[in-house]
């Protein structure tokens, strides 16, 4: 998953997909404490909606968005059937 993240930051210029804040990209485990500026790995269609781990399907986001992305998605899921997709800035 760390090449991954790599990829996403590089790809996206290091740019968070949602918030467009520049993230940090550094090497973290399980057990690490994020900061809300980490990069993290973002499935634009959860994998629980059918969404595959394809390049297509995954973004960048701050750890920051990523967290509060999770609870929004669950709401969208649970109230519309869908997931909100882009950026939201």
């Amino acid at each position: 998953m760390a090449r991954m993240r790599e990829r996403l930051h590089a790809r996206q210029g290091g740019q968070c997909h949602y918030c467009g804040c520049q993230m940090t990209l550094r090497t973290y485990g399980i057990q690490d404490r994020l900061a809300d500026t980490d990069v993290t790995v973002e499935h634009l269609v959860p994998r629980v909606l059918g969404g595959r781990d394809i390049p297509q399907n995954l973004v960048a986001a701050c750890h920051g968005c990523n967290r509060i992305g999770a609870r929004i998605d669950k709401w969208c899921v649970d109230t519309f059937g869908g997931r909100r997709v882009g950026r939201a800035g």
